[in-house]
């Protein structure tokens, strides 16, 4: 790609269409009442994550700019989200 320097952390940039509509179809995932379904999320996360990272990505023809990075990204998917929420 000719690049000589990273991309940003996408994490950091301003966001676009983002707003503060809210919709009657949404949820706090982080509620209480959402437990469950949370956990079976963030279970299906690990799992996924895994898969990506021990199979997928070790996969010859694929081909990842920055693994650490990467792997970094995808074992958030088995972290609760509501779990950093609460800690600030």
């Amino acid at each position: 790609m000719g690049l000589t320097s990273p991309f940003d952390d996408f994490s950091s940039q301003a966001k676009s269409n983002v707003n503060k509509v809210t919709y009657p179809e949404y949820i706090d995932l982080c509620q209480p009442e959402f437990d469950s379904l949370r956990k079976s999320l963030v279970k299906e996360g690990k799992k996924s994550s895994e898969w990506i990272v021990n199979r997928f990505v070790m996969a010859e023809d694929v081909v990842v700019s920055d693994v650490e990075y990467f792997r970094e990204k995808l074992r958030a998917w088995g972290e609760d989200p509501c779990s950093v929420v609460r800690e600030q």
